[in-house]
């Protein structure tokens, strides 16, 4: 584990016994042999001195006659640190350092290493694309890059450690490759305007079921990161340490029933969240700093348990709590059948938005029209048409909830290529979709 220390200026000025840490440069680049004397990382050049512009790192570089292959980008390599000292044989009082002035940094394919705040405070990227054979991305790698708003991660990288996007204010989406085991759950605090989250479904560990725009591990069904659009799929467990920390865009949350834990300052830092609809029903303490930013949000609860959540370590924090009324969800059929809610028809070939109660089961009666079946029906994208019995389903849908609903005929062949399989239920859904 790397360790830190803060220090003064006076010790810093103790410690400095030479102006630079780097073997030689070439090409306007500072380079660190490593200890395998074959190889070398890009490093930081001088104190008091930064890169600036459009940076392109070669595979290979020659000194003296040797040529070395480009591993690694060093620790503080393009970046700057206040106070903080590394001790990885990149050490440099970073309180030294001048502030980056970098655009781009375009790496090549031997790069399998990204140092510590490597590209720290790098304020004028604003899109960076990680060659596939970085394999390690230390923490602090891109923190506080302010106006990043896109990266291609590696389809080789294995973790993503800590700190490594903090205080990306401008990141709207990250994609997690099959390739990632481990994402820290500080990984991407403070970020603001994460949004779109998606994980590679060839990936093993974590998943972003039912496009739900977060990463989600798949053994434990917990919540490690959330966004500002995030809906937590029903079956989650658990959300973890700082999952949503620092998301001040988000303003609406569902939390459904499957949930029996919320970790510590899960949602610190979410100082507009608004409304938060929690459909849990075995209520449980939580930190009093889960929600300790929501100081104008509405907590809205089974009638039956608001007393309880007031009532309730964590929760009691939040200033509204309130009972759950009802819920909006949408409802789309192809206008093969038709469809009642609590007893009221739904109009027929429309997507239309539907009040269903927040409080109770709510029941849904699938009926086709003559010649046509009930073929499948979808709950933001998952199939639950096992759970429909005798045409009904009965479910407790959350807010925002979408429901499709697809009657084929009898032959399911609806797309004509004289077979009955998944193309079938493809061209029905984007026939309903699309209001054909």
């Amino acid at each position: 584990m790397r360790t830190f220390r803060l220090l003064s200026i006076f010790a810093l000025l103790c410690c400095v016994s030479s102006l630079h840490a780097y073997d030689f440069m070439e090409g306007g680049l500072a380079y660190k042999i490593n200890s395998d004397s074959v190889t070398v990382r890009v490093t930081y050049k001088a104190m008091y001195t930064s890169y600036t512009g459009d940076i392109v790192v070669p595979e290979s570089v020659t000194h003296n006659g040797t040529t070395y292959m480009v591993t690694e980008v060093g620790s503080g390599a393009f970046g700057y640190i206040t106070n903080i000292e590394y001790y990885d044989g990149d050490s440099i009082p970073m309180s030294f350092r001048a502030y980056t002035t970098v655009t781009s940094v375009t790496l090549p394919t031997t790069v399998t290493k990204i140092g510590e705040a490597a590209f720290a405070y790098c304020n004028g990227l604003t899109h960076f694309e990680m060659p596939n054979s970085v394999t390690m991305m230390y923490s602090y790698a891109f923190a506080w890059c302010e106006n990043l708003q896109q990266i291609k991660l590696s389809e080789s990288l294995e973790k993503i450690s800590g700190l490594a996007f903090y205080y990306c204010k401008s990141l709207s989406g990250i994609e997690i490759p099959a390739s990632v085991a481990w994402v820290s759950f500080q990984a991407f605090m403070n970020c603001p305007m994460l949004s779109e989250i998606t994980v590679d479904p060839a990936n093993t560990v974590y998943d972003s079921r039912n496009n739900c725009n977060a990463i989600i591990n798949t053994a434990t069904n917990g919540l490690v990161i959330g966004g500002i659009s995030t809906v937590i799929p029903d079956g989650v467990v658990s959300i973890g340490e700082y999952a949503f920390m620092g998301r001040t865009n988000l303003t609406t949350i569902n939390l459904p029933e499957s949930i029996t834990s919320i970790a510590y300052n899960a949602f610190s830092g979410c100082s507009n969240l608004e409304s938060i609809y929690c459909y849990i029903t075995r209520v449980f303490e939580i930190s009093t700093s889960t929600f300790s930013s929501a100081t104008n949000a509405t907590l809205y609860v089974p009638r039956d348990l608001v007393n309880t959540y007031k009532n309730t370590a964590g929760w009691n924090v939040i200033p509204t709590i309130t009972a759950l009324t009802h819920n909006i969800v949408t409802i789309a059929s192809n206008n093969k059948g038709t469809i009642t809610v609590n007893g009221a028809e739904v109009t027929a070939g429309d997507i239309v938005e539907v009040q269903i109660s927040s409080d109770a089961n709510n029941t849904f009666v699938f009926t086709p029209r003559s010649g046509y079946v009930l073929y499948q029906v979808l709950v933001d994208g998952l199939d639950v048409t096992a759970s429909v019995e005798d045409s009904t389903l009965v479910s407790r849908l959350h807010e925002g909830a979408k429901l499709v609903v697809v009657f084929s005929e009898e032959a399911g062949d609806v797309n004509g290529d004289g077979g009955v399989n998944i193309e079938d239920v493809t061209t029905l859904i984007t026939r309903i979709l699309s209001g054909h």
